[in-house]
Parts: structure tokens; sequence; C-alpha cells
């Protein structure tokens, strides 16, 4: 089916369905995060960022030099990320649920038969708990949102032939230059295309040539992207630098054992928390996506080996960029692909007519995205305790500091030996930087104890002599982790 052949009052409908659907699942998507945009909680990165973000550098070294722009076009409009960030958060969470709905009905039409099947298969996406973290993150979970959306507008219009594909490119192209990660969800939503044309659903809106044209428009995009990014580094005369570099072929051995030990961990924690029903749930609900498609393709051999091939390709791209960028660092907000390509999956099924297959794919979704939006609500709990716990110990270390040193405005050292990355109690869903303590990140510690005391302290950069002293006292509150040294307050926690 394509919509050139519908007649004028069919694509009106069409679109009218897309709107509605984008409406729908954007305010669901906020329903579901409340907490986020309501009550945020900071972040290392809050806290890092207290008194601005980083430089012009910083992002050209990232490859992220859009998200300079946006950053400064935003604040130069009066909206600052601490002073605005129920505005900023929710204007992203609203934008990532409309995204998902363009991605999906870029190859498949909208009409009441497969309506509530693309808004169930959006709304798996968007409560999923991978899309909580990036809301851990306040100062930053617009752009990436914000990036999304357009990429999936540009690909929309792009696949259903309303802009040229010059334009489509420079959209995406502009995206990746906000959040590379964009381009995955591009990729999943090819690959489903693409299944729907092997399988022939009815809804599919796209053929072959289609898919094509739209796989060249998103390659060109990301080679338009790469290589601009690059000239405008060696213009400035900065290299590129972690996120921004690619994986060398000498490291791809290590870096498939690293893909390997992330399979293990996604088997684990595919829902964040260890909950092995969510994960059981969300497998079955691929395999009945499989299984409609299967019976849909017919019995040519090579197209249901076409069709298996891409359902194992949504995996691969679900990661995406990720497995191919230099630093590894697969925390859920990078991984977000794999949840979209989840709900890709299970599209077939929610659009399959047979009662049973469907209410089955449904009963699963609905179950899913109850269980993907407590664990989020979970996230968020988990963060606000992290930051009480944080601001506890701040000012506590701020009273002995200044009792020992004699003075309410102590030069302070602290080493962090022992606690590391969380405090003793810790919380569940600690993964990689996802509701870390600001103590295990140096660069954070000033932000936070300004934001703690509403004062400004001056952390001294820890010495690695008194990391080394450290590892041979015991931790704060213990009277011998703190020492007066050249009028330094050096603490060992």
């Amino acid at each position: 089916m394509n919509l050139n052949t519908l007649r004028p009052d069919a694509v009106a409908d069409d679109w009218q369905r897309v709107f509605r659907c984008m409406l729908f699942v954007g305010v669901a998507s906020l329903a579901l995060r409340v907490p986020f945009w309501v009550d945020p909680g900071f972040s290392v990165d809050s806290y890092t960022n207290a008194n601005g973000f980083p430089p012009l550098a910083f992002f050209i070294a990232q490859g992220r030099v859009g998200q300079f722009l946006m950053i400064h076009a935003v604040e130069s409009i009066g909206i600052n990320y601490q002073a605005s960030s129920l505005l900023l958060q929710a204007t992203g969470i609203f934008m990532l649920g409309a995204a998902s709905v363009l991605s999906i009905s870029a190859f498949f039409r909208v009409d009441a038969s497969t309506q509530k099947a693309i808004c169930l298969a959006c709304l798996l996406f968007v409560a999923h708990p991978f899309n909580a973290e990036i809301l851990t993150f306040p100062e930053a979970s617009f752009y990436p949102n914000f990036a999304t959306f357009v990429s999936s507008l540009a690909l929309f219009l792009a696949a259903r032939r309303i802009i040229p594909l010059v334009l489509a490119i420079a959209a995406i192209a502009f995206s990746l230059s906000i959040y590379q990660i964009s381009i995955n969800i591009l990729l999943v939503a090819s690959t489903l295309g693409l299944i729907g044309v092997l399988c022939r659903l009815p809804a599919c809106v796209v053929d072959e040539r289609n898919i094509i044209r739209i796989g060249g428009v998103v390659f060109i995009a990301a080679l338009t992207y790469l290589l601009a990014a690059k000239a405008l580094a060696y213009a400035l005369g900065n290299g590129m630098e972690g996120r921004g570099t690619m994986l060398s072929l000498d490291a791809i051995p290590r870096r498939l054992d690293e893909l390997h030990q992330l399979g293990l961990q996604l088997l684990d924690r595919f829902y964040v928390l260890k909950r092995p029903l969510l994960a059981i749930l969300a497998a079955s609900l691929i395999a009945a996506g499989y299984a409609c498609a299967f019976m849909r393709s017919g019995k040519a051999f090579l197209r249901q080996a076409a069709l298996a091939g891409s359902y194992l390709a949504f995996a691969a791209c679900g990661i995406g960029i990720v497995a191919i960028a230099n630093v590894w660092w697969p925390v859920p907000r990078v991984l977000i692909g794999l949840p979209f390509a989840m709900a890709a999956a299970a599209l077939p099924a929610l659009m399959h007519p047979g009662r049973l297959t469907h209410a089955y794919a449904v009963c699963c979704s609905i179950l899913l995205i109850l269980g993907g939006t407590s664990v989020g609500l979970g996230i968020h709990a988990d963060q606000k305790r992290i930051n009480a716990w944080d601001d506890d110990l701040a000012e506590r270390l701020y009273e002995d500091a200044s009792a020992l040193a004699g003075t309410s405005t102590p030069r302070i050292e602290i080493a962090n030996v022992h606690m590391k990355w969380t405090h003793a109690v810790g919380v569940e869903s600690l993964w990689g930087d996802m509701n870390m303590s600001a103590f295990a990140v140096p660069g954070a510690l000033p932000g936070l104890f300004q934001e703690s005391l509403g004062a400004k302290v001056e952390i001294i950069e820890t010495t690695p002599a008194w990391m080394t002293t450290c590892n041979t006292l015991p931790g704060w509150p213990d009277k011998r982790s703190m020492r007066l040294q050249n009028e330094v307050v050096q603490i060992c926690i």
C-alpha cells in the first residue's frame, strides 16, 4: 500500500491520525514520567555544570557542536536549565513520545486498524527505564530528545516524499551533531520498514526501492556529519577525542568481548533492575512479533531468510554507533535503540488480525508498560535518595573541616578510596553514572558543596600522595580520616 495511491481524503485522515497519535503518546509520556519533570533531581553532571557548561572545545572534541549551539540558543532566550528544568524536561519527554510515532508511521499507514497498535508500540518504548535514565540528567535531557525528534521528523517527511532528500540529510546530520545516538532510532525504524515490506503488512506504505532510498539518506547524513565534525575540528585546531572518535581495527577483539559482556548484562538487567518476569515478557513479545511476520512472509526461502536477518539486525541497530565508538560506555541512555527495537519487533503481533495473538501481544505490552513505568519511578526515587545522602555528607564534612581548620572557609581535599561509587547502603538502580554519588566524581564536588551549603567552598584537587595515604587510613567519620596539612583539610572517605 502506497499513500500516493490513496484518495486525498484517506491521506488527510492518515495525517490527522498521525497527529493524534503523537499528541496521545506525548501526553501519556508526560503522565508516565511526572516526578522527573515536576521534581527533577541532581546528576553528577548537574553539579559539574553548576556554574556553566563546558567551552566550545569540549563539544568539538565530542562531535557535538550542535548541542553547544542549542544550549546557547536556549539560554539566549532566557531559558536556563536550572531555573527552567520543568519546562525543558517536560518538552523533551513530549518530544520523545512524538518522535517514536513519527519513526514508525514513516513506513506504516495510521488508520483505525493500526493506530492502537502503533500507540502501544510507542508506549512500550517511552515507558522503558532506559529512557528514564537520561531524565536523571535534567541539565542535558532536552537535547537528546530534541535531536531524536528532529531526525525522526526528517525521516517521516522523507519517507512520505514531502521534503527534498537534501533537506532530510541536512536535518539528520544536524541532529547527529546534537546527539549521535539518535541515528540508532533511524536504523531500527528503517529495519522495521524493511520487515513491513518483507512480510507484506497491509499497513506498510513503502516498497523495496523506498527502503533503499531512505537507507541512503541515513547513510549520507551520517557521512556528512562525520566529515563536517572532522573538518570543523581540524579548522579550529581542536582534535577529536572520546565519543567523537571511532574504534581502531586492533581494538575490535576487545570490543567483541565487551559486546558479549553487555549481552549477558542485558539478559539480567534489560529493565535496569533484576526483574526476570519483565525480561521474559519482552522476549515472548519479540518472539510473537517474529512469528506473525514469518507467517505473512510466504514460502520463499530468500524472503524468510531476509526476515530472520532483519530481526537479528534489530539488536545490531539498537546498539548501533555505541559498538563502533572509541569509548565504551554502555549506559542505558545510549542504549535506547534496544527498547525501540523491542517495540518495533513486537509491532507485527500488535497488528495481527487474530484475536488471541493480538490479545496476547496487547496484554504483554500493557504489563511491560506498567513494569517499565514502575522501574522508572524507582530510578527517580533512588536519585532523590542519593541527592539527600550527598547533601547530608557534604554538610557534615564541611562542619568537621571548619572545626578542624578554625575557619568558616576551609580549603578541602577529599580522597575517595573507601566509598567509591555510592554510599554504604547503595541503590539497586546504579548503572554507570546513573544514580552515582557525586563524591565519585572529583569535578562534581565544588558544585555539590555549593548546592548543599548555598556558598562556594574551595575544593583542592586530590594529590596522589593523599590518595596513597588514604589507603592506609579508615574512612570518615573516623577521626583518623581527617588532618590539617598546610592549611588544607584533607579528608578520607
